[in-house]
């Protein structure tokens, strides 16, 4: 069974988020500008997971979840793609920072340092993929497989395999 399901919709030069956690029939909607949500939008879930109905319940209804307002002196102007990603990434893990309007420039700056360092990374500019980026004692450190020990915040497949 599917648990929850995000995802984003650019519409009109702007950007809002969409989540659901399962067994609720309930849609959130996440918009800093804090427009209605987007027409037909439950019909194109209903469309898009027909007949998976044993893994997936789709929504009967969207309710407007909590986003700060972007703009009108809040601050975030032209941030509403970085605030629909972290309405998301809230609903997954309710301890994220909240994006603002005000802590905007360091939601910006974050996101720069992430996809400099993926894309270093990927190019094998920082160091060969198979280069552990530090030394530990064999057996000293127990980390999962699933773990972000919080070097890149951006776990890829790219990231441990061979780029050649």
């Amino acid at each position: 069974m599917v648990q929850k399901v995000a995802f984003i919709v650019h519409s009109s030069n702007h950007y809002t988020a969409y989540s659901q956690t399962q067994p609720q029939l309930v849609l959130e909607h996440g918009d800093s500008l804090h427009h209605a949500p987007s027409l037909g939008i439950l019909d194109i879930l209903k469309w898009v997971f027909a007949g998976l109905d044993d893994v997936y319940a789709s929504p009967t209804q969207i309710v407007s979840g909590e986003i700060a307002h972007q703009g009108l002196g809040a601050g975030g102007e032209g941030s509403c793609a970085l605030a629909a990603l972290n309405f998301i990434e809230v609903q997954l893990d309710d301890s994220t920072t909240r994006w603002t309007g005000p802590k905007a420039k360091y939601f910006h700056d974050i996101s720069l340092q992430e996809l400099l360092i993926y894309h270093l990374t990927s190019r094998a500019a920082l160091a060969e993929c198979t280069t552990e980026c530090m030394e530990v004692e064999s057996g000293a450190v127990q980390v999962g497989p699933n773990s972000n020990l919080g070097f890149t915040g951006y776990n890829d497949y790219n990231l441990l395999s061979p780029l050649v």
